[in-house]
């Protein structure tokens, strides 16, 4: 196992659109929730009865050691729930970025990138969208930095100018816009992964192989010499034996 090294995790929780309610009231009370690595997680503020919630609010994770199996298979994870008064908070989505994927993007990066949130009882469907930016530095590096002129005011100004109908008046006069959901073409694929044969493992491992897809991170069952399929279409793992 090679060494360990100290990381710094810095993430901006900037906005969720388009946030799935999961009752019969027509909107959610929703906080996220960032989990980094191994560290303890840390939690935005909670929004109350909306769909379209803006946070801009920065966390930072300190001291997270890892080697570099840990820097290739960890993640930043966010998950989107829905505050309960007296039942459990409900779970409205969920994404993630592997940290060793974020590490080798530009600036070490995801600046302003749209996150689909999904959720494994509906997972046909996306559940909202999150926008968010964050960095990992390793020992030596520097923070990126950006200017006014790197956030698009249309991003998160996105409103619709000429409200229609008395609801929509209504609305207007309360000062509340309504906010499109985020510009994102979205395609349908499929993407099958065959893993055909493994060696050298530990004889005491209970070896499995992951595999990540955008923001879904699923697994094999344990692995064996003979073909597995991994079919990511609909979200769902199919093991084929031959």
């Amino acid at each position: 196992m090679t060494e360990k090294k100290e990381y710094l995790v810095q993430v901006t929780v900037v906005e969720g659109r388009n946030l799935k309610n999961l009752g019969s009231k027509g909107t959610s009370d929703p906080y996220v929730k960032i989990t980094c690595g191994n560290l303890d997680p840390q939690v935005t503020v909670q929004k109350e009865k909306t769909s379209i919630a803006i946070w801009n609010q920065s966390f930072t994770f300190k001291q997270l050691m890892m080697n570099d199996y840990e820097l290739e298979t960890w993640e930043l994870f966010f998950e989107v729930y829905d505050r309960n008064t007296f039942l459990a908070d409900s779970v409205v989505g969920a994404s993630s970025i592997g940290l060793g994927t974020m590490y080798r993007n530009t600036n070490h990066e995801f600046f302003r990138c749209w996150l689909s949130l999904f959720n494994t009882q509906r997972p046909k469907e996306s559940q909202g969208f999150l926008m968010v930016s964050c960095y990992i530095l390793g020992p030596t590096d520097k923070a990126p930095i950006h200017t006014e002129s790197d956030v698009g005011r249309g991003d998160i100004e996105r409103v619709r100018e000429n409200l229609e109908g008395a609801e929509d008046a209504l609305l207007r006069e309360q000062n509340i816009h309504i906010v499109d959901r985020p510009n994102l073409i979205e395609h349908a694929y499929q993407l099958s992964i065959s893993i055909y044969k493994g060696e050298d493992f530990p004889a005491d491992c209970n070896t499995f192989f992951a595999v990540r897809c955008m923001g879904c991170l699923l697994y094999t069952s344990d692995a064996a010499d003979d073909m597995q399929c991994v079919d990511l279409g609909g979200r769902r793992i199919i093991k084929k034996k031959n």
